[in-house]
């Protein structure tokens, strides 16, 4: 699944191309697809067609295009296998026609999908500010915020009684990370992924921070990581995991496999995480 260092990287992709350019038609190539994950005011928005396309920008794994001056907004998210390119292959489900060429939408498992809003920027504001964390490639957050944003201060509850995996992976904390990030920063920083949060120390937190930061950054500067169903537009990122998918982190230590309170199977290695 695309993650925050791989959305980055298809977002400045897209703008790269789509930027100030006319969107002239968008061609459904699969409507089974299209019914499910084309959603709100997208007939709307095809009848509005030629719009001028003003950017794409992203946070954390959301992507979001401005059309018309404003007037139109498209809320996106990749899913697990969503992917932009040139060529078209069998599993292109979408392709949008510009004065810049063309770009074609491909998503293998069709967990991918679009939500276009007319005239209502209060809801990007509030997916942008609200709902979504801060995204740790682009925010320079300092070690106080980082704490503050993993123990919940910004909740009425707090998150001292969830698991660290659990925060991390949930994007109103944090923006951006999933399940490779999530076991390479933890390995990194020697945290189990079975702690809450409540018994992380200072030390810990502020080595998971590092962690973040460097790991994601590196990432992104690899231009990110490629999966089975998953490449950039501009060809396969070269960042390689030290955990994740492996058997032996690179000191020659067992990584395991297990269920972990985020509800999905977390990599690492039991010798070196406590």
């Amino acid at each position: 699944m695309p993650e925050g260092p791989e959305v980055a990287h298809t977002t400045h992709w897209l703008n790269e191309m789509l930027s100030g350019q006319t969107l002239e038609k968008v061609q459904i190539i699969d409507k089974d697809w299209s019914t499910k994950q084309l959603r709100n005011e997208s007939q709307a928005f095809l009848d509005a067609l030629p719009l001028t396309i003003d950017s794409v920008e992203c946070k954390g794994k959301f992507i979001y295009f401005t059309l018309g001056g404003g007037e139109w907004h498209i809320h996106h998210w990749l899913g697990m296998s969503g992917s932009w390119r040139k060529k078209t292959d069998w599993n292109c489900r979408m392709t949008f026609h510009t004065t810049n060429g063309n770009v074609i939408y491909r998503d293998p498992r069709k967990y991918g999908g679009f939500k276009f809003y007319q005239n209502k920027p209060e809801l990007l504001t509030k997916k942008l500010e609200k709902d979504l964390g801060p995204d740790l490639l682009t925010s320079n957050i300092t070690l106080e915020d980082f704490t503050e944003r993993l123990n919940g201060e910004h909740t009425r509850k707090g998150y001292g009684h969830r698991n660290i995996t659990d925060v991390l992976m949930d994007q109103k904390a944090f923006a951006g990370i999933g399940n490779y990030l999530k076991a390479e920063i933890l390995w990194k920083a020697q945290v189990s992924p079975h702690r809450q949060v409540s018994s992380l120390t200072s030390d810990e937190i502020e080595r998971i921070h590092d962690a973040s930061i460097s790991i994601i950054a590196h990432a992104y500067a690899s231009k990110g990581h490629s999966f089975r169903d998953y490449q950039a537009g501009d060809g396969k990122g070269k960042f390689r995991c030290v955990v994740y998918g492996k058997k032996k982190d690179p000191d020659g230590n067992a990584v395991i496999i297990e269920d972990t309170p985020d509800g999905r199977a977390t990599h690492w290695v039991p010798t070196v995480q406590k």
